[in-house]
């Protein structure tokens, strides 16, 4: 008897393991939220401009938000999302550009009506009962800032400060997700790593294929690039919260421009924290 009693508080130990242990969606928080993300993106290009040799160009940008979400009821919630701080820096073509928006008079000026313009930019959202994105207004400045892979608030997908997740995932399972829209294509596989003390550490590994097109410098172009990108995630798995998340992201392609075929790749490496 004695026996029995200690193998079920042993079975009941494993139950009660695995459960902590695993990723559910209904585990979501409903709770207000305020949150600081801040994005660290590094990007660095080169292109093979016929007749010219390389153009390499490096780009290094911080960007903080702040989050405001209100709690979740059978209504839905809301959400209201600002940036608070940009630091950039380009280089290109030997010239040299940078900005801080803490240390506004020592930049350029040029870049610094561009920051302005996006600080006083606020996103207001309304979500549905499962934190999907329903309505978003005033983010014309982020949907430029999404080009160069610095936000995440579109229509119709999960608010961006939650692991998104359609089932219940344990320890050690494997997943896939795909992306087909116009612009890009990305098959994703998903490996759920490790958890330590509430966090479960994730990767996602992907096949990227993009068919965009830019406009800078006045000029339009259009790139189309192939490759591969890693990202790791770190989650809450009692709230699913994202609690940080790095990436890289290796493409290869080419860009029409001007009427010109020109062979380019791009090294982007990225980390997003919360708290």
């Amino acid at each position: 008897m004695k026996k029995q009693i200690t193998l079920s508080i042993a079975a009941l130990f494993a139950f009660v393991l695995v459960n902590a242990q695993a990723i559910n969606p209904a585990n979501r928080t409903k709770a207000a939220l305020k949150i600081t993300k801040q994005v660290k993106q590094s990007t660095n290009a080169k292109t093979e401009v016929p007749g010219q040799g390389d153009m390499t160009q490096r780009m290094d940008n911080t960007t903080t938000f702040s989050y405001d979400v209100s709690a979740t009821t059978a209504q839905g919630a809301t959400a209201e999302v600002k940036v608070t701080a940009v630091k950039t820096e380009v280089e290109m073509m030997g010239q040299e550009m940078s900005y801080d928006s803490q240390n506004p008079e020592d930049g350029s000026q040029e870049m610094g009506e561009e920051v302005k313009a996006l600080m006083k930019n606020t996103i207001k959202i309304t979500l549905d009962a499962n934190g999907v994105i329903a309505t978003i207004k005033g983010n014309e400045k982020i949907e430029a800032m999404n080009q160069k892979g610095l936000g995440g608030l579109a229509k119709d997908e999960l608010l961006d400060v939650f692991f998104k997740i359609s089932k219940t995932v344990n320890l050690n399972d494997t997943w896939e997700d795909k992306v087909d829209t116009k612009e890009s294509k990305i098959s994703s596989k998903y490996t759920y790593k490790n958890f330590e003390n509430g966090i479960a550490t994730i990767e996602q590994i992907s096949t990227v294929n993009l068919d965009q097109k830019l406009e800078q410098m006045g000029m339009t172009m259009y790139a189309k690039q192939e490759g591969t990108m890693v990202i790791t995630y770190t989650v809450d798995v009692n709230t699913l919260l994202i609690k940080s998340k790095t990436s890289t992201t290796v493409l290869k392609g080419t860009i029409d421009a001007g009427g010109r075929s020109m062979p380019m790749s791009s090294f982007v490496q990225g980390t997003e924290t919360f708290q």
